[in-house]
């Protein structure tokens, strides 16, 4: 998994930052997915946290799953 500091660096105005360790946390319960859900359900758990409001970094993520 691959991604910019704008994943990680997501803000909430009651949380802080999003952070690695909710990163690696949704991954983990994420792994069996298809590569597209990951995305998603990564994109999402990160609007949620963030309550839907506009970040400055942007965000770039690209997953690989190795068989």
């Amino acid at each position: 998994f691959l991604y910019t500091n704008g994943v990680t660096d997501a803000e909430s105005d009651s949380e802080g930052i999003y952070g690695e360790d909710r990163l690696r946390n949704i991954l983990n319960e994420h792994s069996s997915d298809d590569l597209e859900s990951i995305i998603s359900s990564l994109e999402k758990d990160i609007d949620v946290f963030c309550d839907y409001q506009e970040q400055v970094d942007d965000r770039a993520m690209f997953v690989l799953k190795f068989k």
